[in-house]
Order: structure tokens, then sequence, then C-alpha cells
């Protein structure tokens, strides 16, 4: 069992930006420590105290650093003991270091200010994943200074939405809500094919969410 906190493996803060990707030289001996490899499968269980959202904000992390078996615990520890299975109560095993450990970014899942600028102009979509009231600007944003409202040809998909009344749970067979918009946009992908998804938020976690729901689509990470 591998134990990472979210704050130490996937933030750091580069300027004054909440909750920036990390970098290969951060990550890399976090997850040296815990024993795990590119090619290990790793599952993302959330705890009680876990911020909306970041289990799939830690599924995507070790995505773009090259993990393909990355799973999120559909429902977390909770729907785990509903189902009866095991659980350990004394403390986890140290885990033994890995002989080496190499991250393989994926530049592709990650854009920049000026990218999605360019995004704008095309038939690409941008997907917020914030609530209404700040999308439409009818509330201030929590940060002082930023102003409110939304990029142009952005559509609002709230990430609460997207998941079950647990927090932990993506709802996979909701079809309406968000869950129906973001189904429209994958049909928009699949008949495009070469459209582009992309998601924002305001806190760095939670477009995580409509981004791993997405996959659940089988709309690719990737163009």
């Amino acid at each position: 069992l591998a134990m990472f906190r979210l704050g130490r493996v996937i933030f750091l803060r580069p300027s004054n930006l909440l909750r920036t990707m990390s970098t290969s030289s951060r990550l890399g001996p976090l997850v040296f420590g815990q024993g795990t490899q590119r090619t290990c499968k790793h599952h993302v269980k959330p705890s009680p105290m876990t911020i909306s959202g970041s289990p799939a904000r830690c599924w995507w992390t070790f995505k773009y650093f090259g993990h393909d078996q990355v799973h999120v615990l559909n429902g977390g520890l909770t729907q785990w003991k509903k189902e009866g299975r095991a659980v350990d109560q004394g403390p986890p095993e140290a885990p033994t270091p890995s002989a080496s450990y190499v991250a393989v970014p994926r530049p592709a899942l990650v854009l920049n200010a000026q990218q999605v600028l360019s995004l704008l102009d095309t038939k690409d979509q941008i997907i917020d994943a914030r609530g209404p009231s700040r999308f439409y600007a009818k509330e201030p944003e929590p940060r002082p200074g930023m102003r409110g409202g939304h990029m142009p040809g952005a559509l609002n998909v709230p990430f609460g939405k997207v998941l079950a009344a647990d927090d932990f749970s993506v709802a996979v067979a909701c079809i309406d809500g968000g869950f129906s918009l973001m189904i429209g946009v994958a049909r928009r992908v699949r008949l495009a094919g070469t459209t582009l998804v992309a998601t924002t938020c305001g806190s760095g976690v939670t477009a995580s969410v409509l981004t791993l729901g997405l996959h659940l689509l089988d709309v690719p990470l990737e163009r």
C-alpha cells in the first residue's frame, strides 16, 4: 500500500498559482520511496478528509507522468466497507524503495495559457467544472483580484453533477444532469474525430473529475 499526500505529490507552486502540475524531479523521489513503478497497477482511494475531486486529480497526475495502470476506487473506502470487503486495522507495511524510477511526462495532457487561447477559434471544446454562480459571474471568485465569468465558448458542467452524493463515486450510470452534457461532448468528439476537449476549474483539482468522466466515456486523453 503506497500512501501519498495530495499536497506533497502533485502540487508545486512556482509562483502564486495554486495546485499547478508537479515536476518529474518532485514526483520521482516520492514515488521511488513508495516502491512503485510506472508498470505497476495503482488504485487511488480517497480518505474521509479528501477534497472532492482529489482522487481524480491524483489519477490524472500519474497518467501525466506515464503510469498507464491507474484506477480510482469508485465509492472510496466507504463503498469498500459497505460491500463487506477486508480491511486492516494496523499501520501499513513500510514500502521497499524502488531500485529505480523514471517518470515519462506526457506533455499533451497539460495546456498552457497560449494553447488554451488558441482553442477559442477552433471547434475544440473547453469544459468548466466550477458551479454556475461562478461560471456566470453571479458571485465573486474566492481569490482576490480574479475576474468573474468564463472563457468564450466554454461549457459549464459542475463537477458535483458527475459525482454521486458521497463525493467519491463517479456517476457513470447517470444519464441526466452533468453527465448527459458530457455524453453529448463525447459523442461530438467521436463524430469530429480530431476535436480536443480541455477541462478547467478554479481549484486546480476538480477539472480532473470531468477528465476522468470523459475517460470513462472512452474519450481519449490525448488528441
